[in-house]
């Protein structure tokens, strides 16, 4: 038997603490898209939201075995593909 998986784009400033989801697009002309590059935020890859700081901001991805804080700013440049039913 087939399962049928839903999927939806979100703004990584909006996922879930503890959700995974694949990076779809980087915002080109946001200025720091090329720096995200370097650490590691790139098509395809896969990111996890592993903690969020008490105010909101920064919030801490988990990526390529790395963890790196990402402010909101930057975060909501960044497009992910997640599992909706997850």
């Amino acid at each position: 038997m087939y399962q049928v998986i839903k999927l939806t784009e979100i703004n990584l400033c909006d996922l879930p603490a503890g959700k995974k989801g694949i990076i779809k697009s980087i915002n080109r002309n946001y200025k720091t898209a090329e720096r995200l590059k370097l650490f590691g935020f790139d098509t395809g890859e896969e990111v996890k939201k592993v903690a969020v700081s008490p105010f909101g901001d920064p919030s801490a991805y988990l990526i390529g075995g790395t963890v790196v804080a990402l402010r909101r700013s930057d975060a909501k440049n960044i497009t992910v593909t997640v599992n909706k039913d997850s």
